[in-house]
Formats: structure tokens, sequence, C-alpha cells
């Protein structure tokens, strides 16, 4: 899309950039130690009150209501 200016935005170039950075960040992944505060089991109770993810989550893993995580 071209401005007055005459500046157009390189649309591809920017998805390349992301890309590239995106293979960056794949090498460092993020860790982090979750401890819960309680031993509360909910048994086959629903919880809709869970996690609420936005965005890109891709290569992420998610255990809830379950007692253990291997």
């Amino acid at each position: 899309m071209a401005r007055s200016s005459g500046f157009k935005i390189n649309r591809q170039g920017i998805r390349k950039m992301m890309g590239e950075i995106q293979r960056e960040m794949d090498k460092y992944p993020v860790t982090a130690r979750v401890q819960a505060d309680s031993d509360v089991s909910f048994g086959d109770t629903n919880v809709f009150n869970g996690p609420v993810i936005h965005g890109d989550v891709r290569g992420s893993q998610l255990a809830w209501g379950n007692n253990s995580v291997s």
C-alpha cells in the first residue's frame, strides 16, 4: 500500500525478517518452573476458568487438570 510520501511497505521483506527472528528464537526455548499453591484434586469437575492463551503457541505444551506432568 503506497502512502502519499511514496513510501511502500515491503511485506515480503517483513515476512522474511519475522521468519529469521522466529528461527533464532527457536534456538533458545523459554522454560519456567511452575508450582501449584495446593494439592487440590478436581476429580471429574469441569473447570471453565482455565488458562487463556493469545498468540502463537507453536511448540508449546500445556497440562491442565491432571495430578502429575512428566
